[in-house]
């Protein structure tokens, strides 16, 4: 990593110079585009949405995790679809995503509380999909603060208060809840953990930049907003803020 060759052996590799939060090095070494090897064990599947409502690509589709055949816990990524909007339907957009996404999670046997959409900004897809279908699906808003979970069962901090060792808390770790959702994604993969990644998901994970910012006197992770990547790429990371999305989504049904 950029840290260590800059910290412990004393120079700056200038490959690494550029911070991405993925890098297609980084999936092929981890595996994270190979089929999952299922146990046999039941999965759960969780369907995920990141709304668009012209402009942006609206993307959709599920991903599972389970047990493969050595004991580990696995994601594998089913290919996502672009939503049709229509602006000559008489539906609203909201309607029309509503109306997809409950046909493809009953066509898939995903119930409601287990589908995840984008709720930032304009939060008006969860009313429709309460009307059209349930109010038990769950909003995931991309401006939030970092949660207090750990970032993963390996960071380690020396709590201040107690001067003990602990795993390092999410709040402690990234400046916003965007950060921390990208960068589950990298610590999965590095896990060995992710499995059947697109290659079209993989290469917008690989297009956004990251650096460290000083809050309150302490350096955390900062992903780049997606304005400043649209000016800089020429495009939306639709695929991978899906992905984030439904990460999340398998992280509060219990992947660690």
């Amino acid at each position: 990593t950029l840290e260590y060759t800059s910290q412990c052996m004393g120079y700056m590799r200038v490959a690494l110079m550029t911070k991405r939060v993925v890098n297609a090095d980084m999936c092929r070494q981890f595996k994270a585009m190979e089929p999952a090897i299922w146990s046999g064990k039941s999965r759960v599947k969780v369907y995920a949405v990141d709304a668009a409502y012209g402009g942006d690509r609206c993307v959709g589709g599920f991903v599972e995790f389970g047990e493969t055949i050595d004991g580990k816990i696995r994601v594998q990524c089913a290919r996502p679809n672009i939503i049709p909007i229509s602006v000559k339907d008489a539906q609203l957009p909201e309607d029309q995503i509503a109306a997809y996404v409950k046909m493809n999670c009953e066509a898939e046997s995903i119930p409601p509380d287990k589908m995840f959409h984008d709720a930032t900004g304009r939060g008006s897809l969860g009313t429709a999909l309460a009307r059209i279908w349930s109010a038990e699906t769950n909003p995931i808003d991309f401006g939030g603060k970092p949660t207090k979970r750990p970032v993963s069962l390996d960071i380690f901090v020396k709590d201040m208060a107690t001067h003990q060792r602990r795993l390092a808390r999410c709040d402690e770790y990234y400046s916003k809840f965007v950060t921390e959702l990208w960068f589950s994604i990298r610590y999965l993969i590095e896990a060995g953990q992710m499995c059947g990644l697109p290659t079209e998901v993989m290469d917008e994970l690989c297009m956004r930049e990251w650096k460290k910012v000083g809050l309150g006197g302490i350096e955390r992770i900062q992903i780049e907003t997606k304005e400043d990547m649209k000016k800089r790429a020429g495009r939306s990371p639709d695929l991978a803020d899906w992905l984030a999305i439904a990460i999340e989504g398998c992280r509060r049904n219990g992947l660690q």
